[in-house]
């Protein structure tokens, strides 16, 4: 089973750059890309091992509570905004 969860995360990471790359291709080199979430944290190896080359990969602290934490900092933003 660990084998296909893993295929299945390296597919998923893959499509996911399939959509992304060619976007970000041109400023890619000059950034970083931060990884946040459940998500980003199951996929880094997968991310890591194509974008390293390029770019560096982070994957930030607690990032299973890293959108929500965002997520409240946006929202503490905005109603201060306005």
């Amino acid at each position: 089973m660990r084998a296909k969860i893993q295929t299945a995360l390296s597919d998923t990471a893959n499509a996911i750059l399939a959509q992304v790359l060619p976007r970000w291709e041109r400023t890619l080199a000059q950034g970083e890309v931060l990884l946040c979430g459940g998500g980003g944290q199951v996929m880094a190896p997968a991310i890591s091992a194509t974008l390293n080359p390029i770019t560096p990969v982070t994957l930030l602290e607690q990032p299973v509570t890293r959108v929500v934490d965002g997520i409240e900092r946006l929202a503490k933003y905005r109603l201060q905004a306005e």
